[in-house]
């Protein structure tokens, strides 16, 4: 049975992959991948204005599953459940009103006593890589980990990029203490780049040191590592691009993957990995 190592990156962009020259990155295949529309929807950008865009928690389910969001069971409305079920018929409602969008409802509810939890690993209404796993490690995993529903702290940019560098730091600490420990299906994921990326593509040294950074990370992931004995996979769900003339970004249409085996299989899109890690860890 072969070991599978899954590095999750949200927004890593090939072509700055490629421009900033980072090996750790570039293995022996890689390349771009495309995003299944159904794992797009309607978000707000730094500025305010709403974009079209690949969306996080569903492109990372459909990478989990191999299975498109509506088979899932997940939707914008079951990403975030009520302890009540009045509340919860109310939110389906307010999702397909788009009175989603009006910030501050929740909070005002919780301070009423009511609790809402994230889409978890238990919602999923069909099996994950993980359930395929003898010994999984699992950390920061989008719609399967408690902790990666924590938002970050910060109102201002500046604030919010802090945070995400913490949590990145954070997450890096655990993986590599957890990389020491037995497993056979191990996964980490990290959100900064995504959230550099669309605050400060603009700005070069911010988003090289973002990205040499996760590279290093990479590095000494490998570090720890018999090659030999273990299949390493980088993947995100997205990249970055420019947002018009302005500093920020929005999310590309497709993603970047990168495996240290040659393999004449190359995946289309970011459901076709869930075959290939299964059979992977039968190996």
């Amino acid at each position: 049975m072969a070991k599978v190592v899954i590095l999750g990156f949200d927004g890593l962009e090939y072509n700055l992959v490629e421009r900033f020259k980072l090996e750790n990155m570039k293995q022996t295949q890689y390349g771009k991948i495309l995003i299944p529309k159904e794992c797009y929807t309607e978000t707000v950008d730094p500025r305010g204005e709403r974009v079209y865009e690949p969306y996080t928690p569903f492109v990372w389910s459909a990478f989990l599953t191999g299975r498109l969001p509506h088979e899932v069971g997940i939707n914008r409305a079951t990403l975030q459940k009520w302890n009540s079920s009045l509340l919860q018929l109310l939110r389906v409602l307010s999702v397909k009103l788009r009175l989603h969008k009006i910030r501050g409802k929740g909070k005002l509810l919780e301070k009423f006593g009511f609790k809402r939890s994230s889409f978890s690993w238990k919602d999923y209404r069909c099996p994950t890589i993980f359930d395929y796993a003898d010994k999984p490690k699992i950390i920061n995993v989008p719609t399967i980990s408690e902790e990666w529903g924590i938002k970050l702290e910060g109102k201002k940019f500046d604030e919010i990029i802090k945070a995400a560098w913490r949590r990145f730091y954070w997450v890096k600490k655990e993986a590599l203490k957890a990389i020491e420990e037995d497993w056979d299906l191990f996964m980490v994921y990290t959100r900064l780049l995504d959230v550099i990326g669309e605050l400060c593509y603009g700005k070069f040294m911010t988003l090289f040191k973002a990205y040499t950074s996760c590279n290093h990370f990479v590095g000494e992931v490998k570090e720890r590592l018999d090659e030999k004995e273990t299949i390493f996979l980088i993947v995100s769900d997205h990249g970055m691009e420019r947002f018009g003339n302005t500093l920020f970004g929005k999310h590309s249409n497709y993603g970047f993957y990168s495996l240290n085996i040659k393999t004449e299989w190359k995946p289309r899109f970011i459901i076709d990995f869930f075959p290939k890690i299964l059979g992977w860890l039968k190996k």
